[in-house]
């Protein structure tokens, strides 16, 4: 078969078309009752079995290849998934402890300091009244133990005595309705910001308020007693003010005595 089909080859390599067509035919014809034959019929199956084989092999790891890589493709995703998770819960809850922490600590902090800043305010204020009462009762009682009888510029004086209003020598409000002219001057206080304040007995004054300037120098002019030693009549607003000037402590006070 071989020899035959060589002869054939060459043949067609030496002849015409025409001449190789008309060899090919001949040979073609006695080459077509070999493929008949069942060795041959035999052999050309189990190559197409075989390739069909190979086929199917080939197919079969391409289809294992792809769903490997579709399995391992979608464990990692939910393996990344999963651990995603899991890393930002954990991350959650630490910066949620890490906050509540620092909150917690912060807030301690603002509410210690702010007990802290009542608890000194509130002791403090408590602390200035009583030593101011203490000193106003003490400076008071000194005051009035002093008045009683005391020396001043080398001199020794009686403690003031408010009952001159029963004297009816200093009856202003009288002498008042037939002199209004007399009580309606205008009064400027000292100080720009200041405002005016009911004054009582034991009151101090600034220097300001009992200088030369407010000082009533004819007491009895306005029906008001006479003023002896440290003591000086001023006014205070609409007030007639009686004032130690050795302290600025407020001895008698006429109230609404000036229009």
């Amino acid at each position: 078969m071989r020899n035959l089909m060589l002869t054939g080859l060459m043949a067609a390599t030496f002849l015409s078309p025409a001449a190789l067509s008309a060899a090919n035919m001949p040979a073609i014809a006695s080459a077509a009752p070999l493929l008949d034959q069942p060795g041959v019929t035999t052999y050309t199956a189990a190559a197409a079995q075989q390739r069909e084989h190979r086929g199917e092999r080939q197919h079969a790891r391409q289809d294992a290849r792809q769903h490997a890589r579709q399995d391992r493709r979608q464990h990692a995703r939910q393996d990344n998934r999963q651990h995603a998770r899991q890393d930002y819960r954990q991350d959650a809850r630490q910066n949620y402890r890490q906050h509540a922490r620092q909150d917690n600590r912060q807030h301690a902090r603002q509410d210690r300091r702010e007990d802290v800043r009542q608890d000194y305010r509130q002791h403090a204020r408590q602390d200035n009244r009583q030593h101011a009462r203490q000193d106003y009762r003490q400076d008071y009682g000194r005051q009035h133990y002093d008045n009683a009888r005391f020396n001043y510029n080398g001199r020794s004086y009686n403690g003031w005595n408010n009952n001159w209003r029963s004297n009816n020598r200093y009856n202003w409000r009288s002498y008042r309705n037939t002199n209004r002219g007399l009580y309606s001057s205008n009064y400027n206080a000292p100080y720009s910001n200041y405002r005016y304040n009911r004054l009582s007995v034991g009151t101090v004054l600034g220097s300001l308020f009992y200088s030369n300037r407010y000082q009533i120098n004819d007491p009895y002019r306005y029906r008001l007693p006479e003023v002896y030693g440290p003591y000086r009549w001023v006014r205070y607003y609409g007030d007639a003010v009686l004032v130690d000037i050795r302290n600025g402590r407020t001895v008698d006070v006429v109230h609404d005595f000036f229009y």
